[in-house]
């Protein structure tokens, strides 16, 4: 299994999106295009971008031969390869992928002030009862564990929010988690990789890497795998 991250905080001058947009399929571009607010569709695009590069660097895949499909939940797959699993994520000014052969999730949130009485909508009791427990000062960090934990295992089941946020619990310990309350066997790691930002990754392989690779984005824009 590998973590990458990618942050997409730099000047996106016209040239080099539509340079980027040009390797997205056109269901993809189509997509990206619609998009409001340019940050939107540049997280979308480097997302995608990040995953090709991926695959064209460790399998050796060229960008007209990666065939997507979607599942019933909109998950999505590479067709006629079902030994790569992967998953994106992206908020604020990162994006994210998890590249394993189990299924894969990935959350990564960036830590914004919230009414912290979300959670009683889409914690289970036992999570809000822990939740309430931490000191005021740590509640705001507990709560983006949590919640980058359930996505990023509802995100590897490929059913998204299908499964209801409140029906399953994750325990927090450490770097990891357990899960209760559903029958399949996951494992968890939680990266705090950069400041202001949670990261949680799920799997059905508890393989963990110790950190992420970090990608330079202008490269990657060009083709180029760069970690650094």
């Amino acid at each position: 299994m590998q973590v990458f991250v990618c942050n997409i905080d730099f000047e996106w001058k016209e040239p080099l999106y539509y340079k980027a947009l040009e390797r997205v399929d056109e269901r993809k571009k189509e997509k990206i295009v619609r998009f409001v607010h340019k940050e939107d569709a540049y997280r979308s695009l480097l997302a995608d971008l990040l995953l090709r590069t991926i695959l064209n660097d460790q399998f050796h895949l060229k960008d007209e031969d990666m065939l997507f499909g979607w599942n019933e939940y909109g998950k999505p797959y590479l067709i006629n390869r079902d030994n790569i699993c992967f998953n994106l994520t992206h908020s604020g000014d990162w994006v994210g992928c998890v590249i394993g052969q189990k299924p894969v999730g990935i959350e990564i949130e960036y830590m914004k002030s919230i009414d912290l009485n979300i959670a009683k909508r889409f914690f289970s009791p036992d999570e809000y009862f822990a939740l309430q427990r931490e000191t005021q000062e740590k509640q705001l960090d507990f709560f983006y564990d949590l919640w980058t934990l359930k996505e990023s295992y509802i995100k590897a089941v490929g059913k998204g929010m299908a499964i209801p946020l409140d029906s399953f619990t994750i325990r927090p310990e450490g770097d990891s988690a357990l899960i209760s309350g559903l029958d399949q066997e996951y494992y968890f790691k939680n990266y705090n990789f950069t400041e202001g930002y949670k990261m949680a990754v799920c799997s059905s392989n508890n393989c963990f890497p110790s950190k992420p690779m970090f990608v330079d984005a202008l490269r990657l824009i060009q083709g180029e795998l760069f970690v650094y």
